[in-house]
This record gives structure tokens, sequence and C-alpha cells, in this order.
């Protein structure tokens, strides 16, 4: 499934052709599809389906990833194309384990705070933690080089994001928090390397978690958001600290507690 945004000036039929290609092959596409829409002007996203056969699946022994080029070809000939990477896999929690393509995987991993270090650093990092024998790495509450997502895709490293803190919990923060998360998942959201999202950390921006109605709902709601249109991850609601539920169900798909 692959989510494509189109931004139409004029309204007419269009057609969007999805082709996949290996990574090392600019020629023949291993599988292909068109659809054709009757688009209105303005922005829509689309769902789009398309089988890809005898598919590889990525994981950190073999992180295999393909070549997506999605064209939109309007009604008088003219098609924009853009292209990017992905790679096929499937993460849950089940019980007492995590699975990754139906396989229980232990996650050993590192708390990674890259501060200020460039992209030469961060791949030199990412690289002794493979060597360590780390199979994870949490990127800690930061917006970092977006090129280190696509190393990891590389590399095959499984990877823990999150959503920068706020300072305080008000609604405006909140509202900066899901501003700041969908701005994430617009530019990181395909990456396979990338398994879990924590929305807080440790009730950072969320100091009245356990009282404020207001803030367990909009992580609740947030926590559905990602489930319908972001099946792709696992989510924690606030990492480490006080867990959020609703009606006896916890709203994280990890119970995690940080002892220090």
């Amino acid at each position: 499934r692959f989510n494509v945004t189109t931004r139409i000036r004029d309204a007419g039929d269009y057609t969007i052709r999805l082709s996949v290609f290996e990574l090392d092959d600019q020629d023949q596409p291993i599988a292909t599809s068109e659809y054709v829409l009757s688009l209105e002007a303005g922005q829509k996203d689309q769902r789009l389906v398309l089988e890809v056969p005898g598919a590889r699946l990525w994981s950190p022994d073999r992180p295999y990833c393909y070549r997506l080029v999605a064209q939109l070809i309007y009604p008088d000939g003219y098609d924009a194309s853009i292209q990017a990477h992905f790679g096929l896999r499937k993460i849950e929690a089940r019980g007492r384990y995590v699975y990754l393509n139906n396989k229980p995987v232990y996650l050993d991993g590192i708390l990674y705070q890259p501060g200020t270090a460039t992209y030469e650093q961060m791949k030199q990092h990412l690289k002794s933690m493979k060597a360590l024998g780390c199979n994870l790495v949490r990127v800690h509450i930061a917006g970092v080089d977006p090129r280190i997502y696509n190393l990891a895709d590389e590399l095959g490293i499984l990877l823990w994001v999150e959503v920068p803190s706020p300072h305080s919990s008000s609604k405006l923060s909140r509202e900066n928090h899901r501003a700041e998360l969908l701005r994430m998942l617009a530019l990181i959201g395909t990456n396979p390397s990338i398994i879990i999202w924590s929305l807080y950390n440790e009730d950072w921006g969320a100091q009245d978690i356990a009282t404020n109605q207001e803030t367990q709902q909009y992580i609740i709601d947030t926590y559905h958001y990602m489930k319908i249109h972001h099946p792709q991850f696992l989510v924690v609601d606030n990492d480490g600290w006080r867990h959020v539920s609703l009606a006896g169900k916890l709203k994280s798909d990890l119970m995690t507690v940080h002892i220090y």
C-alpha cells in the first residue's frame, strides 16, 4: 500500500502510474500498475495498492530495498514523476514478544543523542553500533539529518524515533506536537528501519498526564491516528513513565519502564 499525495491545479481525469524497480536496475520495473482517477483541483491523499511478485523482506540481516517511481499523467499526456526507496517488513507486539516479519526478535538497543554531530560522524556512530552487535538505535528527542534514516535502511539497523518534547503541557504545546509529528511522518514515514515511535518521553511536555483529561485524550487520539494511518509502526504513548489506558486497554504497544 502506497500513500500518494496529488496536487492538482485543473480538475480532470488523471492517471497515476506506480512502478517498482530493483535498486540496481534503472530500466525494467518488476511491478507496475495504473490508476485512472477523476481529481478535483487542490491537494488529495490517495492510497494505492500494488503487488510486488516474489517480494523480498527487509530485515537487519538482509536490508533489502526497492525503488518506487510514481508518475502523475495529465489529460494532455504530460507527466510529472517522483521516486523514493522503500522496504517491505512487518512489525508487531504480541504478548511478551516483538515480532519482525512474523519471527520473534530480541531488541538489543542503544540510546543515541547525536547532538551537534555532523553527518559523517553520525555515519560512523551507526556503523560502530552495528559492529557492537546492537540491532536497535533509539534516536532520542531529536530531529536530525534525515540521511541517517536512509543509512539505517542500508545498514540494517532498527530505529526507535520520537517527537521532540514540548517544555510544558498546554493546548498550544499539543498543537505544536501534532504539527511536528505530521511533519516527521511526511519526511521519514516510509523508512523500513523505523519500527517504533514515542509520542512523549518521561512526562516531558505531558506533566499533567495523570490528572488532565485533555492531555490523556490527546495521547489516546494520537495513538489511534497512528494505528489507523501508519500501522507499520509500534507506538509508545509516554515512554518509560506513566502510561495511558482507556476502558482498561493500554494505549501503547509496549509497556516501558526507565530504571535509573
